[in-house]
């Protein structure tokens, strides 16, 4: 609390945070070195201080579709102000690389880091856009994106473009329509 106060004062205005998940299974497993339970009340103290919080999720790879649902709930109680999604990508030098190496391509030049399975990698960008599109398009969220129009309407126009573009741009022709959690 200290620390963040003193930030604060400092002149921070956000705060990324690697939340990756809210299972502890996978925490454990990506040998992240902290709770569950810290999350809501790191979270919460950020806010108090009026600092806006961005997290950062992990999504594909050893996760069930039932984490999945409960990962997309978690950043919506969270109140975050941003987010930012991800597919799981193992790096060199890390027991996931090592685990998973023989199921992916991976160069360093020219770099090239991903699923050996065309399916699994279409899969996991769906996953992404299922994710970002619950959580922007709910009402408490849509509230505060309206505040930020009105407050710097340049930036929340480009910002908007690229993501309706990400969001709703086709990458197979199974992929129709936006799916709600």
């Amino acid at each position: 609390k200290e620390m963040l106060s003193l930030m604060k004062k400092s002149g921070l205005k956000r705060l990324y945070l690697g939340i990756e998940t809210g299972s502890q299974r996978l925490l454990d497993f990506y040998r992240k070195g902290y709770k569950v339970d810290l999350i809501g009340e790191q979270v919460r103290i950020i806010k108090e201080n009026n600092i806006e919080a961005a997290g950062f999720f992990i999504v594909g790879g050893f996760q069930t579709e039932e984490e999945f649902k409960k990962d997309i709930i978690l950043a919506k109680q969270l109140n975050l102000d941003y987010i930012l999604v991800e597919k799981i990508t193992p790096y060199p030098g890390t027991k996931l690389f090592e685990d998973t190496k023989d199921s992916i391509t991976f160069n360093l030049f020219p770099y090239l880091n991903k699923l050996k399975d065309a399916r699994l990698q279409e899969k996991a960008i769906r996953l992404e856009k299922i994710f970002y599109r619950n959580f922007y398009f709910n009402p408490r969220h849509s509230i505060k994106m309206l505040k930020y129009l009105f407050l710097n309407p340049r930036d929340f126009i480009n910002g908007a473009k690229k993501s309706i573009q990400f969001l709703f741009c086709c990458q197979d022709s199974q992929e129709t329509r936006p799916e709600l959690i």
